[in-house]
């Protein structure tokens, strides 16, 4: 007999655990707050005990270390080190007196820091009930600071320099430069890009990040990441003169930023060309002078000029003397500037054809391709050849022109009709 009675008590207690009913949601005043506001949380409950055998465990999963979870409060009770900061509060409401069917358990935390971040949540405190809600809650902090430095490659200790703000980076051309962004004091994780001028460059750094924690009581830790942006080896280009630097970095879903900006100088770099890549001219014309413009830093110590065969499968170049039908001259335009001008007597058909303009400095040697045409062959060049992309002028199409050039085609379609005519004859 007792045996049985046993047995019947196991099977209605399972019944009865089988037969328990909750519905949870979790409901959360905002997902994202600034430093200083306040969150209310609610964890609605809705089941079919009528009694209060259970119990309502509010809960926190710190944030990037998902396995740490820290119990915030029970009920209406508040944990003694959340307690300690008077910014949690705690209470449950039901519908009637004594009636636990739906209760509205309540948590409150007030003047918001980074420490309050995480993932936060409602738990069933029952035997054999398993049914927890949580969402991910974010308090901002704003970005403290962002600044450039760079590592001399010659340090012996491989300190690296900070940059002040409005500071001048100057380099030479080719010189590699090890560089890094710093962005301190922000939560969450912020979004940091690297620009020069309209261009990007962030996916040349590798970004690290570090999730820095403060003093005090798990659950309740101060927290901001650090960030760094590093490049080994950035190579100084001369089309980064006078452009800024800069290193932006901002906090998700927000336009306001913060950034480090360095106004670079290419102080030394080899020859740079300024002139176009196609001139043109008539036949006959006396004392014509093919120009080009050079920039350098330091000061051009040689300047030559290469005549190219016009056969365009012979790469071979013939330096031209300051002697003949060709004289090379310079003429001082500034500081770091100069021009270049080639003179021609008079122009005949051995004079069109390509030429290549050379100068050399303490850095290095830059050439410049120019072609030389008279009206008449620029036309049927761009007409069968096409013209070269990097003209920085319109060849003129005279109508007159175009009349000449195909009267010229008629005339050798003649002379070979009269040619198969002959040999026909015979």
């Amino acid at each position: 007999m007792r045996r049985s009675v046993v047995i019947l008590n196991v099977i209605f207690c399972l019944k009865v655990s089988v037969s328990l009913a909750f519905h949870v949601d979790l409901i959360l005043s905002m997902l994202v707050a600034s430093e200083g506001e306040t969150l209310s949380a609610v964890c609605e409950v809705s089941t079919n005990v009528t009694t209060q055998n259970y119990q309502i465990v509010w809960f926190k999963i710190l944030p990037d270390i998902t396995d740490d979870e820290v119990e915030i409060a029970t009920n209406n009770y508040v944990n003694r080190e959340f307690k300690a900061t008077n910014r949690y509060e705690a209470w449950l409401n039901l519908t009637r007196p004594g009636d636990y069917t739906h209760v509205r358990f309540s948590l409150r935390i007030s003047n918001l820091q980074s420490k309050d971040s995480g993932y936060l949540g409602c738990r069933i405190g029952m035997p054999m009930v398993n049914i927890e809600r949580f969402r991910l809650f974010t308090v901002q902090v704003p970005i403290q600071a962002v600044w450039w430095s760079s590592t001399p490659p010659d340090s012996f200790f491989s300190i690296p320099i900070a940059f002040q703000p409005g500071d001048n980076a100057s380099w030479s051309e080719g010189q590699s430069v090890q560089l890094a962004c710093h962005c301190i004091g922000a939560y969450p994780r912020p979004d940091v890009e690297v620009t020069i001028g309209n261009e990007a460059l962030t996916h040349r750094f590798t970004r690290a990040d570090e999730l820095v924690r403060g003093i005090g009581p798990t659950g309740l830790q101060p927290m901001t990441y650090s960030v760094e942006l590093t490049h080994r080896g950035v190579v100084a280009e001369y089309r980064f003169d006078a452009k800024a630097l800069r290193c932006r970095a901002r906090l998700p879903g927000i336009d306001v930023n913060k950034s480090a900006v360095l106004h670079v100088r290419i102080t030394e770099y080899r020859p740079k060309f300024f002139c176009t890549r196609q001139m043109t001219t008539r036949l006959g014309q006396e004392n014509f002078n093919l120009t080009c413009r050079v920039r350098a830093e330091p000061e051009v110590k040689n300047t030559t000029v290469f005549r190219f065969d016009r056969y365009p499968f012979d790469n071979r170049s013939i330096p031209l003397n300051e002697t003949g039908p060709f004289q090379l001259h310079t003429e001082t335009l500034g500081e770091k500037e100069m021009l270049l001008m080639l003179k021609i007597d008079k122009v005949s058909t051995e004079h069109l054809g390509s030429y290549v303009f050379e100068a050399t400095n303490e850095l290095g040697s830059e050439r410049h391709k120019l072609e030389l045409h008279t009206e008449l062959s620029a036309e049927l060049h761009s007409m069968f050849i096409g013209s070269t992309a990097a003209t920085t002028r319109d060849i003129p199409r005279a109508p007159t022109t175009v009349a000449a050039t195909l009267l010229i085609l008629i005339l050798i379609f003649i002379l070979i009709l009269q040619s198969d005519a002959a040999d026909s004859l015979r």
